[in-house]
């Protein structure tokens, strides 16, 4: 077990601190002449913090489709379909494509002060969350107490993504920030996007872990807030 810890807690500590260098590396990028390059950037398309999300997503599709084949489960499998939507969301940035199709439409005013980009982006998240919602529900409802219990903790996690995600970025236009908040804001929504899903693809390399260990045998699954506790060295 003293093992199955320290190698857990090694994954979260890796994970989260190579945010904390891309963090930092995009923050000393205006003062540091040899970090200015794009590629040091969480908020650009094509530097390594983009290339580092896509990894976790792949991560958690891989990790959580292996838990489907162990457990012959759909809902398991539904995660794998989750965690693929965010890694082409990512990488063919879906919704500012549609926010830019919507600015060139221009059928309406943007309200609250937003940018009809914004709202083209707001509905687009929307609207596939709620389809993932409605495919979850029929999960939840037909699927295994093991996957009830693994999908309320991995649906705190996609709430905490919401949050930073979309709350920040909506803040970050309504508010009308000057420049000092507007880098804070644009940090919170995507260095908080890169913390949130680290400790995804941390918990669901832990549930594939905890799959491969038991081995022959159906145990049940770790919960995030234990693990995280044992993680952290929280735990009683």
């Amino acid at each position: 077990m003293y093992r199955h810890i320290m190698t857990t807690r090694h994954w979260l500590v890796a994970l989260l601190a190579l945010d904390a260098l891309f963090i930092g590396l995009h923050l000393v990028r205006p003062v540091v002449p040899g970090l200015r390059s794009a590629l040091f950037s969480i908020t650009e398309d094509g530097g390594l913090p983009e290339l580092y999300q896509y990894a976790k997503w792949f991560a958690i599709a891989v990790c959580t489709a292996g838990v489907a084949w162990r457990r012959h489960s759909r809902g398991f499998a539904l995660w794998a379909v989750l965690a693929v939507y965010l890694l082409g969301e990512d990488a063919l940035m879906l919704h500012e494509r549609v926010g830019d199709a919507l600015r060139e439409w221009n059928p309406f005013d943007a309200p609250f002060g937003l940018r009809l980009d914004d709202v083209g982006e707001l509905v687009t998240v929307v609207a596939v969350g709620l389809v993932f919602a409605a495919l979850f529900a029929v999960g939840y409802r037909r699927g295994s107490d093991e996957f009830r219990h693994a999908t309320h903790d991995l649906a705190v996690i996609i709430g905490a993504l919401g949050t930073v995600g979309v709350g920040m970025d909506m803040a970050s236009v309504a508010l009308h920030p000057g420049p000092a908040l507007l880098t804070v804001l644009t940090v919170a929504e995507d260095g908080g996007e890169m913390l949130v899903a680290s400790v995804m693809a941390w918990y669901a390399l832990v549930l594939a872990w905890s799959e491969w260990r038991a081995g022959a045998v159906q145990a049940p699954v770790q919960r995030l807030r234990p693990a995280l506790e044992e993680a952290l060295g929280l735990a009683a």
